[in-house]
């Protein structure tokens, strides 16, 4: 395999984790109603700050991106992103829980702006269609990736399924947290 195609598939990934966190904490609202009797519309919530930090940073990371490259930022980015989904798991409060998620959501969302400007900058334009195709799966990857995998880590640990789409974040604490808003 060439360069250009191990660069593609290190955006995907990338990627692909960082849609896994935006979008993967639609599937622990169960859980937070069941386990911790949070309120359905506190629960949703809880599930789009990830996705509202996204859309305010996303034209910021584009001129992050345009500054100091995309390598950087999508490694900053992701290190941010894992940093946030720890915090969120590890704290008690729903609105400290909900910060967290925001500002793992203004993390993640380096690899929108980063991971398109690295695949285009490895292929030429007449070869770039392909690559941006592949590169545009990473959303609906992550996606699945977590509706496969995260309510079934909730159930054994509440814990794990915040901690999950975290890049290189692992472990947590056992059993259920206190409720205190």
């Amino acid at each position: 395999m060439g360069a250009r195609w191990s660069i593609t598939l290190i955006s995907v990934g990338v990627t692909s984790s960082s849609f896994l966190f935006i979008n993967g904490v639609a599937f622990l609202i169960p859980s937070l109603v069941s386990a911790r009797g949070t309120p359905l519309a506190e629960a949703g919530l809880l599930a789009s700050m990830p996705s509202l930090g996204m859309v305010v940073t996303l034209i910021l990371w584009g001129y992050l991106t345009d500054r100091l490259g995309e390598r950087i930022v999508m490694s900053v980015g992701s290190a941010l992103t894992g940093a946030a989904a720890y915090a969120a798991a590890s704290v008690h409060s729903l609105v400290a829980m909900g910060a967290f998620l925001f500002v793992g959501g203004m993390a993640a969302a380096s690899s929108n702006t980063a991971g398109g400007r690295l695949v285009s900058g490895w292929f030429p334009a007449n070869k770039r269609g392909l690559a941006m195709a592949i590169r545009q799966t990473a959303q609906p990857l992550g996606i699945a990736v977590g509706a496969l995998v995260i309510p079934e880590l909730t159930e054994r640990n509440p814990n794990a399924g915040l901690m999950f789409p975290g890049p290189g974040v692992h472990g947590g604490r056992s059993g259920q947290r206190d409720r205190h808003c």
